[in-house]
């Protein structure tokens, strides 16, 4: 798992707002993803959204619980098991077992192994958020033809460096099409 120190105050109050809101621990299989994810990983991004990937069991017992700190729950109904929380200052969406769709491929993260071995562990004084890594983000947002997004992670990822091991294992375990792994390659390996 990589390491990195954020002083981001959200972190603090996500982190502890998702674990009382899962009822979860340090060993639990969630992450923070999307843009909430890249903003904790200092990638610039604007979101009131936090969305969470964890297994759908995870999220059926929020069906059977009631919190202190969830004003609304709304069941996703093109998919059940995902659930959008509201609280006083955040949004969660909190996708138990989640297929990503694109064009050709469709993936299921809670079934990548490399993906949850490769969280990145955001750390602001005492608390730690998972997050999704930024190779995951820069194969979601090419599966799902998000433009932006991607030419934002590659100057990112060109900057900073990419683990092309980690690639490497996201797209075999993730059984994408040749297509799309050559698309992730080319974006990757590409000099603007």
């Amino acid at each position: 798992m990589n390491k990195k120190t954020n002083n981001n105050p959200k972190i603090i109050a996500l982190t502890k707002l998702i674990k009382e809101i899962l009822h979860i621990d340090d060993q639990a299989l969630w992450a923070v993803s999307g843009m909430t994810s890249l903003e904790l990983q200092d990638v610039p991004s604007n979101t009131n959204d936090t969305e969470i990937t964890t297994r759908k069991d995870i999220v059926k017992l929020l069906d059977q619980t009631s919190n202190k700190f969830v004003k609304s729950i709304v069941k996703n109904s093109s998919s059940p098991v995902t659930i959008q929380l509201n609280t006083n200052k955040h949004n969660f969406t909190i996708h138990g077992d989640p297929i990503i769709h694109g064009r050709y491929d469709s993936l299921k993260p809670t079934q990548i192994p490399s993906l949850w071995d490769a969280l990145v562990s955001v750390h602001c004084n005492d608390v730690t958020a998972l997050c999704t890594p930024l190779e995951w983000e820069l194969l979601v947002a090419i599966l799902t033809g998000k433009d932006d997004l991607i030419d934002l992670l590659k100057n990112i990822l060109r900057r900073r460096g990419y683990d092309g091991r980690l690639v490497v294992r996201l797209l075999r375990e993730g059984r994408v099409d040749q297509e799309t792994e050559e698309t992730v390659w080319k974006i990757l390996e590409s000099r603007i």
